[in-house]
């Protein structure tokens, strides 16, 4: 069952324009995804059968290769390790979809579980993004490296993250709900150079 919980980051995202006043406008967005279900999937990705029941169950094929993603429209499915994958979606999808999960990893060495009650997205955007991101993160963010689709899990300000680039230049950030307001402040402090703004709660 996905409960609607209150925001870690309540009273600390008001939207407005913050940092440097920049004739570009702010260099860097950030606002927090809410309303979603984060279904954590285990099994045996080299399991024909398990991938084939999994699509029918999403409507989309788990992606097969480290550190990618498929994206299906409000739904994707992230890699984020051998046998092991991060579904965001809808909250209400996630309700109906759970139970089909569990049917499918029954028989198999696998589990579901459903973490949206313990994270915190927040979507970093615009055309510093890159930039803010190599503050506080070892990975390399140059395009190349770093294109459309990329996931990766990681240490962002000291704080354990996974990154997706859900489109070019749009990251979304998942973080225990715990961290989620140190992240969301260090975003604000390390992006004033680039000026920041703090758009309303996107709900999927």
């Amino acid at each position: 069952m996905v409960e609607l919980r209150r925001s870690a980051l309540d009273g600390h995202n008001t939207p407005g324009n913050y940092g440097a006043q920049c004739a570009a406008g702010p260099g860097i967005e950030i606002a927090e995804r809410r309303g979603l279900a984060i279904v954590q999937l285990e099994g045996p990705g080299n399991d024909l059968i398990f991938q084939n029941e999994v699509e029918k169950v999403l409507g989309f094929a788990l992606p097969k290769d480290a550190g990618t993603s498929v994206d299906a429209g409000p739904a994707a499915a992230l890699w984020i390790a051998p046998n092991r994958w991060l579904l965001p979606m809808p909250a209400n999808s996630g309700e109906s979809l759970l139970p089909k999960l569990n049917d499918v990893v029954a028989n198999r060495r696998g589990g579901v579980t459903e973490l949206g009650h313990a994270r915190t997205v927040i979507r970093l955007s615009g055309r510093d993004a890159r930039a803010l991101l190599s503050k506080g993160c070892p990975l390399d963010f140059h395009p190349r490296a770093c294109p459309p689709g990329a996931v990766a899990g990681s240490i962002l300000a000291a704080l354990t993250v996974v990154l997706h680039q859900a489109e070019e230049g749009v990251f979304d950030i998942y973080i225990f709900r715990s961290f989620g307001l140190a992240l969301w402040e260090w975003l604000q402090e390390a992006g004033e150079e680039y000026g920041v703004r703090v758009g309303q709660a996107i709900t999927t």
